[in-house]
């Protein structure tokens, strides 16, 4: 790739010259088996620093908003101090009154509310869009297919409490953030405690997670060549789905829907969040994440790019988007709920005279907003685990449906990625804009 050229557009060169390498290779089993473990080797590549990068930026923005919270309260303390006694400066009692009193004026809790509420939100609006497409588009029927049944996905809320706190914080197995996210959270938290025993470590972490946003570049840099091993393979799966006419339709509808609503309906949505007046330089800012996420289908893959891309082209500062980007990759996987709900419409309306009611398609809605929540033990998958979760619970009599679209399967995974992260990276944005942690480049 071109050194100084922007890392977007390198990443959009490598996907479209891995787009036509895996197009025109032969399809034989031995040439996609190659292509496949190639691309598991670009997935371990770009996962390499997830973990690190997470954990020292995630502990350092921690301990800098409570920071900012306490002398926040320490200066108004001392201004009331003042007007009372203006002759006096504040009494030593009143300063450590003032740096005990975080819950007056708290920078991290406010942010954490801004990001729950900005994720319920826009969860909340990707469904109504969703619901909106089942109900005025043309039904799409697919073939009767046969399938084997095979024991159904789960996603037990216990599972995932359970694993917040494994035995071994080490053992990471680089699926599942959360452990490490707690982790850092405590570490963080802690380091606010005394200032003269904690300063070393502070300043410890704070130079691992310099070091450690220094080496992602390094990988963000070569990402272009990764891409075009990951572009290619996808591109092979995708032509040999193209040979047959049985899931056309759907992906038709699927491809319009998530362009739409990544390229033209989430920039404007956002815009009233905070956003900057012109939406599209942010959406320009967000393809380099938003190619990583589609080609790849796993959000932990493309999380250490979205945090090189926040600040290096939204100029997001590393204590918010430390805090809201692996929130958002976490817990607001609204775009692969949606494709799974669709999906599961698309399912239904094939293989069953039933008709579904607006009240039916609410429903399937609602779950798949719940749904979206519990994703964060399928970074790579989300899209087709919630379809195959749907299916359980709202199939109509068809628990192995997802089955059906097994085929389909990368391509709706893609999909949701697509949509989770470019939801990530807006609202990324929008909530550093609010909370006065964007600096306009």
């Amino acid at each position: 790739m071109v050194k100084g050229m922007d890392v977007w557009k390198k990443l959009l060169i490598g996907s479209v010259l891995g787009g036509l390498l895996g197009w025109f290779l032969p399809g034989e089993a031995s040439v996609l088996k190659v292509l496949e473990g190639l691309q598991e080797m670009g997935l371990r590549i770009g996962r390499y620093m997830t973990a690190p990068m997470l954990v020292f930026s995630l502990t350092i923005a921690v301990y800098e908003l409570r920071e900012m919270g306490r002398d926040a309260n320490k200066r108004k303390l001392e201004r009331l101090w003042r007007k009372k006694t203006p002759q006096d400066g504040p009494p030593e009692g009143n300063v450590l009154k003032a740096e005990s009193a975080g819950r007056e004026q708290n920078p991290f809790g406010k942010l954490i509310l801004h990001t729950f509420l900005m994720m319920a939100g826009v969860a909340f609006f990707v469904m109504l869009v969703g619901i909106g497409v089942i109900y005025f588009a043309p039904t799409i029927r697919i073939p009767t297919l046969a399938v084997e049944q095979v024991p159904i996905v789960s996603l037990h809320p216990l599972d995932g409490i359970l694993g917040l706190f494994p035995s071994n914080i080490f053992a990471f197995d680089g699926v599942y953030l959360l452990p490490l996210c707690v982790f850092a959270f405590f570490v963080g938290s802690g380091l606010s405690g005394d200032r003269s025993i904690c300063k070393p470590v502070v300043t410890l972490v704070n130079s691992l997670s310099h070091i450690f946003y220094d080496i992602g570049a390094f990988f963000y840099e070569i990402l272009g060549w990764v891409m075009i091993i990951l572009s290619a393979y996808w591109m092979a799966r995708y032509r040999e789905l193209m040979r047959e006419d049985t899931f056309r339709s759907i992906i038709l509808l699927l491809g319009v829907l998530s362009a739409v609503l990544g390229f033209i309906v989430l920039p404007l949505f956002f815009s009233f969040f905070g956003g900057r007046k012109h939406p599209w330089a942010v959406l320009r800012g967000s393809l380099g994440p938003a190619l990583t996420g589609f080609f790849s289908g796993d959000c932990n893959f493309t999380l250490p790019f979205l945090f090189q891309h926040a600040k290096k082209e939204l100029g997001v500062r590393r204590r918010s988007n430390a805090i809201t980007l692996p929130l958002f990759a976490t817990f607001c996987r609204a775009g692969s709920g949606m494709i799974g709900v669709i999906a599961l419409v698309i399912v239904i309306q094939s293989y069953s005279s039933l008709s579904l009611k607006l009240p039916d398609i609410f429903f399937l809605g609602f779950q798949g907003f719940c749904i979206s929540w519990l994703l964060a033990r399928h970074p790579g998958d989300a899209a087709y685990t919630a379809l195959a979760v749907l299916c359980l619970q709202g199939g109509k009599g068809f628990e192995f449906g997802y089955l059906i679209l097994k085929p389909l399967g990368f391509y709706l995974i893609a999909l949701g990625t697509f949509l989770d992260v470019m939801i990530a990276s807006f609202a990324s944005h929008s909530l550093a804009k609010i909370n006065g942690f964007q600096d306009d480049l």
